[in-house]
């Protein structure tokens, strides 16, 4: 399992998928990760539950996340949310994704506007729930 956080805002300099950097660890135990980085690896092969939630700094933007797997985006693990004028978009993943030992998951984030930017208040969560 890890939790991480970010303490650090990360700009999104134009419309575009950005991998999300990740460098601050509450808890790691079997998924390797080096704070700053956007990957993931997991030792084990297994189901795992991605719970994740992107905070996107700005008025009237839509912001969007997506898992990736080995570099591939997976449409499958994905969520938007259509901010406005006071209500900054917050979409967040609660997904169920089969990986084996050695597979590399990140978090992408897209945002309509450029110059947004991806807030501390951000968090990522990874977890084991059952091998195969």
């Amino acid at each position: 399992m890890i939790i991480c956080q970010k303490s650090n805002g990360q700009v999104l300099a134009s419309p575009a998928w950005y991998s999300v950097k990740w460098d601050t660890h509450v808890h790691t135990q079997g998924i390797t990760h080096t704070p700053g980085d956007s990957t993931f690896i997991v030792s084990e092969a297994g189901i795992y539950q991605v719970n994740t939630r992107v905070a996107f700094n700005g008025p009237n933007v839509t912001g969007s996340i997506m898992g990736s797997v080995n570099g591939i985006h997976k449409s499958d693990i994905y969520d938007d949310e259509i901010g406005g004028a006071t209500a900054w978009p917050k979409p967040q993943i609660i997904q169920y994704v089969k990986l084996n030992a050695g597979d590399a998951l990140e978090i992408v984030a897209y945002a309509n506007v450029a110059n947004t930017e991806v807030s501390s208040q951000s968090t990522f969560q990874l977890a084991k729930v059952a091998g195969f």
